[in-house]
């Protein structure tokens, strides 16, 4: 085993390394990691069992980790080759940064990563040496074409896959992270609303969208997992300061749902997920179909400081 510090280096941060390899093979595996814990033991132990470390050295590229995932015997005995810890600033662009030059100064032939959490399939890895052996420059796996597989992915990323014309950003709408009256209009969907903040990134005259469930909402599915809930009036055209109600309008509807997939995946459509009872689980698991009620309210406010103006 060999220990190290690398310091000082154009574009990479500093780092500290502890091999417990040298070089074995043409190719290097790198996985960046910080506090992943058992996750990024989990893959190790798939890597392990499909034989990866035989075929590419793997590496880890820790940005400081502190939950003891990194402990050196527990690397050792899933044939790590090579630890490096990030000493310096910057994020996972730095580990891998700290990986590459690292492979680039071992003079691998190639350079594959994969995330450490535990969510890519680290089985795939023969099949990407295998297409690098036959002279490819690039080789890019994605969880998003026919045959990939998601798990957790979040729902904006999908929608950010899909339409790549729009830019697509994660925040609380508490505190938006945008500068004050920059926006035409804000659509906010079975979300919190935030009048002040939607009020402050609006220009004078923007509209705000508010799309809100109905009094009767899907009265079915709310009789079987509530069955004693009795539903409490709701507002449905809250008055917001800084904001006129221009237009509202209802939109209701019946569907059908002819299995128990679809009735599980109208749960996972709404915040009834995170509230349901074990009871209620339990009565929706035998449910085999459903017909049911959508109501959805649309309130249309302009941003100005007179009262409600309700056409």
């Amino acid at each position: 085993m060999i220990e190290y510090e690398r310091t000082n280096l154009n574009g990479v941060p500093d780092y500290t390394a502890v091999e417990f390899e040298g070089r074995r093979h043409d190719y290097c595996l790198l996985i960046p990691v910080i506090n992943e814990g058992a996750r990024i033991l989990t893959e190790l132990g798939r890597a392990q069992k499909a034989g990866i470390d035989q075929l590419c050295d793997i590496v880890i590229c820790d940005g400081g980790s502190t939950d003891g995932s990194m402990k050196r015997e527990t690397l050792a005995l899933y044939h790590v080759n090579t630890l490096l810890t990030k000493t310096g600033p910057g994020r996972q662009g730095a580990q891998l940064r700290m990986g590459m030059y690292f492979a680039l100064d071992r003079n691998y032939k190639g350079i594959l990563t994969i995330d450490g959490n535990n969510k890519d399939s680290i089985e795939d890895v023969p099949e990407f040496i295998a297409k690098l052996q036959e002279g490819y420059d690039l080789v890019q796996g994605s969880r998003f074409i026919r045959g990939g597989h998601a798990i957790n992915t979040p729902p904006v990323r999908y929608a950010a896959v899909r339409d790549r014309s729009a830019h697509w950003l994660t925040a609380t709408a508490a505190h938006l992270p945008f500068a004050d009256g920059g926006f035409d209009c804000v659509l906010s969907m079975f979300a919190l609303t935030a009048g002040a903040e939607f009020a402050r990134v609006l220009r004078p005259g923007g509209i705000f969208v508010q799309v809100l469930a109905g009094q009767n909402h899907l009265p079915g599915l709310k009789s079987i997992i509530y069955p004693a809930h009795v539903e409490k009036e709701k507002t449905l055209h809250p008055a917001l300061p800084g904001f006129g109600l221009l237009h509202t309008q209802t939109l209701r509807f019946s569907f059908s749902l002819p299995d128990a997939q679809s009735v599980h995946d109208l749960l996972y459509m709404t915040p009834h997920v995170w509230r349901i009872t074990k009871q209620g689980a339990e009565a929706l698991a035998q449910t085999a179909q459903l017909t049911d009620t959508a109501e959805v309210i649309f309130n249309i406010y302009g941003r100005q400081e007179a009262g409600n103006l309700l056409e």
